[in-house]
């Protein structure tokens, strides 16, 4: 996509950066039939929000966020850091000193034109530098689910009704090349 750049996000962008959390999460809850889980909704966004400033506080060490900007709006973000509560808890502890590959949120009207995985190159490179030989990722939404599993196959730990009957929540472990 011509005009698109990933890059390091600027703390004066975070005001910015946390709308688009906050659009996209409702969305992609919208999109998965479970908009009514509003403390979810709102739990989600919060942690994104804490996430974002573990990053700048830390200078992109204890969390290391890019983001995709394109004609001057940013338009998507990608972080890796320690593994979260739910991988740690649905592995026993299995995946505590992985990395985790998350908040992976692209604006809507963005969708289905690559700028995910061009994120998801982009980290890969960042992770390589850091001697990282591999990462982990969960999702709990359905429509992600699809997309892990083309992209990175099946997934390691598969919870079955984990979140309510159908709901299912997948993790997996990927190494890296």
């Amino acid at each position: 996509m011509e005009g698109l750049i990933i890059r390091r996000p600027k703390e004066l962008e975070e005001e910015y950066i946390n709308e688009l959390f906050e659009l996209v999460i409702k969305d992609t809850f919208k999109k998965n039939n479970i908009e009514h889980l509003t403390s979810e909704i709102d739990e989600e966004i919060i942690d994104k929000r804490r996430m974002l400033r573990e990053d700048f506080s830390s200078c992109g060490e204890d969390r290391f966020f890019l983001v995709a900007e394109y004609n001057e709006m940013i338009i998507g973000t990608i972080a890796i850091g320690i593994s979260n509560y739910l991988i740690s808890e649905i592995t026993n502890g299995k995946f505590d000193k992985v990395v985790e590959l998350g908040t992976l949120y692209v604006h809507p009207d963005f969708h289905g034109m690559g700028i995910a995985s061009l994120m998801i190159d982009e980290m890969i490179i960042e992770m390589k530098n850091r001697a990282i030989k591999e990462f982990c990722l969960d999702s709990g939404y359905k429509t992600a689910q699809k997309i892990w599993m083309f992209k990175f196959g099946k997934p390691e730990y598969h919870m079955v009704d984990y979140w309510d009957k159908g709901s299912d929540h997948m993790i997996w472990k990927v190494r890296i090349n």
